[in-house]
Parts: C-alpha cells; sequence; structure tokens
C-alpha cells in the first residue's frame, strides 16, 4: 500500500502572492532602511570631503571698428595699408590659440597653483593636466564662428576666475606687441622704399648734371674755336657769321655753343659750384612728406584693441561637481535599491530553508 507524499502548497503554486510578499518585505524593513540609510550616509560623507570642482569662463568677439580706428590713423596718407576688423582680430585669435601663451599660463600660475596643492609629475603631465583644465573653443561654429570662450576648471573658484581673465589679457598684450612689430616692419620697409627711391633719384640727377658739364664744355670749347662770346640774338634767333671751314664743325657739333662763352662759362661755373640737387627733383619733396608722414604713424597707439571681451570671467558660485543634492538623492535611491535586494534574498533563503 502506497503511503501519499504532503507536497508544500508554496511549491505547487507558481504564482506569486503579493499581499505575502509585501507582508514578508514588510518584516525585512529594518534591513532595508539600516542599508538605505548607510548608503545615504556614505554619500553624504562623499558629497562632504569630495574636492569640489568650479569652472569660470570669459568670453571674447571681434573688435568694433571704434576699436582699431587709433591704429589706421595716418595709414591711408602714408600709403600703408589699413588695418581691418578682420586682419586686428586674426591677430588676437592667433594668440589666443597659441601653445605659446599656454606655456605662458603653465609657467605663470598653473605651475605654481600645482606646487601649491602639493602635485608633483613630469612637466609632459602637468602640461596635459593644464591642458585640460584649460579650454579654448567657439561653442556656435555655425551661427557665430568668431566668439571665443575661455574656460578653465579648478578646485578653487577665484583662481579659476583669475587664470581665465589673466589668460584673456596675456592674449590682448600679446597680440598688440605683435600688431606693433607688424606695423614697424610696415613703415620701416615702406621708408627704405622711399629712401632707395630718393637715392636713386639724386644719383640720376647728379648724373645728368655732370652730363650737362661734359657738354657745355664741349660747346666751350666750340664757342672759343670760332671766336663767340656774346651773340646777336635777332627775332629770337641768335645770329653768327662762320667760315666755310668751321660751318661743317658747327653742323657736326652741339648747339650749346651759340649762348657764347660768357654764358656757356657762367652756367659751367654754376653746376659745378652746386652741391645739392634736390631742388631740381621734381618728385623728391613728395617722396619726403611721404617719410614725414610714415614716421608720424604711432605703431602702437593706446586706445587700440584687437578684441572685445563680451563678458569676464566671474567667481562661480556653486561647483559643476560633485552635485551634492544629486549625490544624496542617488544614495537614498541606491540605497533602497540595494536594500530591496538584500531582503528579497533574505526572504527567498528564508522560504528555501522553510520548504
Amino acid at each position: 500500500m502506497t503511503t501519499p507524499t504532503n507536497t508544500p502548497q508554496y511549491n505547487n503554486n507558481a504564482d506569486i502572492d503579493l499581499f505575502e510578499l509585501a507582508q514578508e518585505l514588510w518584516q525585512q524593513k529594518w534591513w532595508i532602511v539600516s542599508i538605505t540609510a548607510v548608503v545615504t550616509l556614505l554619500a553624504v560623507i562623499y558629497a562632504l570631503v569630495a574636492t569640489s570642482v568650479y569652472q569660470s569662463s570669459a568670453s571674447v568677439m571681434p573688435p568694433r571698428a571704434a576699436d582699431i580706428a587709433p591704429a589706421n590713423l595716418g595709414r591711408d596718407r602714408a600709403d600703408i595699408e589699413m588695418l581691418s576688423i578682420d586682419d586686428a582680430y586674426a591677430i588676437f585669435t592667433r594668440n589666443l590659440t597659441s601653445q605659446t601663451t599656454r606655456r605662458w599660463l603653465f609657467q605663470e600660475y598653473y605651475r605654481p597653483y600645482l606646487q601649491e596643492q602639493g602635485i608633483s609629475g613630469s612637466r609632459d603631465a602637468l602640461v596635459a593636466q593644464m591642458n585640460k583644465a584649460l579650454r579654448v573653443y567657439v561653442p556656435d561654429e555655425r551661427n557665430n564662428p568668431d566668439n571665443y570662450v575661455v574656460q578653465v576648471t579648478l578646485s578653487d573658484p577665484v583662481l579659476a576666475a583669475e587664470f581665465a581673465n589673466r589668460f584673456v589679457e596675456e592674449v590682448s598684450m600679446r597680440s598688440l606687441r605683435d600688431l606693433e612689430m607688424n606695423t614697424r616692419a610696415q613703415i620701416t620697409n615702406k621708408r627704405r622704399a622711399l629712401e632707395d627711391h630718393i637715392k636713386a633719384l639724386r644719383d640720376t640727377a647728379k648724373g645728368l648734371r655732370l652730363d650737362r658739364v661734359a657738354r657745355l664744355q664741349e660747346a666751350l670749347s666750340v664757342a672759343e674755336a670760332i671766336g663767340l662770346e656774346n651773340p646777336e640774338v635777332t627775332g629770337g634767333r641768335t645770329q653768327v657769321s662762320v667760315g666755310s671751314a668751321d660751318s661743317a664743325h658747327v653742323s657736326e657739333g652741339s648747339m650749346l655753343f651759340l649762348n657764347g662763352t660768357n654764358a656757356i662759362r657762367a652756367e659751367l661755373a654754376l653746376l659745378k659750384a652746386r652741391e645739392n640737387d634736390d631742388p631740381f627733383i621734381g618728385e623728391l619733396r613728395d617722396l619726403q612728406q611721404q617719410i614725414a608722414l610714415l614716421n608720424l604713424i604711432e605703431p602702437l597707439p593706446e586706445l587700440v584693441r584687437l578684441s572685445t571681451v563680451d563678458s569676464a570671467a566671474e567667481v562661480p558660485e556653486s561647483p559643476i561637481k560633485p552635485k551634492k543634492a544629486v549625490v544624496v538623492v542617488l544614495g537614498v535611491v541606491i540605497g533602497g535599491v540595494l536594500g530591496m535586494i538584500i531582503a528579497l534574498g533574505r526572504i527567498a533563503i528564508r522560504r528555501r530553508l522553510v520548504h
């Protein structure tokens, strides 16, 4: 005779009794509360002791026409290329994205900051760390491709704002120095070209004077040979009487001899005594005026600006991370979920032991 076996009802029912599960979870409430409290406490501790990271940004944009106007004073009259807004801002953006300017910030500010924080390492590693902390970018390349943002991320909010502003100031100073060097180079090259032109004109004038002296000396010889001292002028024409033997000589020589020996000697004396041909060079004074105008150009006017600071960096009031409220809320949620998982595990183990 076979004895019937009593099978637990729980194993025969595939459905989960939610009411019974809720009762069992309630019995595990202190586990859930305790685990949630522990995880939340850990989250609070992390939020309090974790190093806060702050972010400060400065934005720049192209200069206004009034900002570059002082740099163009006198350029048009001196025939020097005018400085446009695009050219001025190109000088600024080149320094803004230059590695040289970044190295300056690292040497003057970031490295001393790391030393105060007790952070050490190889130069390359520290520079790489600074490159992560300093970001120069265009936030809206499609609509505002000329607007740049200098963003600094540090654990010190005051230094973050200071670093961003000092970086922009240094870029501005370097850009102005570049403008000054460019302007001086333009002035120097233009002045050298004008001076070379003047020298060429003076050399040409001297050569023409010497040529005139040579022709006058030849004419003097002819005039002396025919005995022409003071020719008679009738109706605007010089009258001279020479023999047939001299006629062939006259037709072959220069007609300057017709001025007579007295006039030729007087002109020769003046030409030989002349020490400066400048009064006889037609365009000389215009060239000298251009040089004078070049000397009036100020290579670096005081009021010139190559960019516009749209907004200076300000000391941030709250860190970008960690977000303390978010950390605490996540601690509560994660603690509650972890508590529920552990409670369900305990329920499953107890059921297995019971059945």
